[in-house]
């Protein structure tokens, strides 16, 4: 079975966790942030230092890596370009599809913050 590979976008501390959790379960992470001391960074099998706000930059690399998902953890500033990206890759089939899915991936996260995890 291929394992999955993940484009993250952004690099937020608080989040550690969840990059090791992913990590630990075999995903391929790709990191996508400004940030040059990304804390993902460590966790990524590849680190692209590009800011998501740029659609065609991360779509590029999205296809270059050949990606079976996408997501942040800056759901506000980074959902314009996750709903761009995922439907240029055909990951989902319409806009609406992709907020519910990202809402979805945003309330399990919290639901690791809160719980520690």
């Amino acid at each position: 079975m291929k394992m999955k590979k993940i484009a993250v976008l952004g690099a937020n501390a608080p989040l550690l966790p969840f990059y090791k959790q992913a990590y630990a379960m075999g995903y391929r992470l790709i990191g996508i942030a400004w940030e040059e001391g990304a804390v993902c960074k460590k966790y990524c099998e590849k680190f692209y230092p590009i800011s998501f706000v740029d659609k065609e930059a991360v779509l590029e690399v999205c296809r270059k890596e050949k990606v079976d998902g996408i997501t942040s953890f800056s759901l506000e500033s980074a959902l314009p370009t996750l709903v761009y990206v995922a439907q240029n890759l055909g990951l989902v089939s319409n806009t609406e599809e992709c907020v519910e899915l990202t809402k979805s991936k945003f309330a399990m996260r919290k639901a690791f913050a809160e719980n520690g995890i």
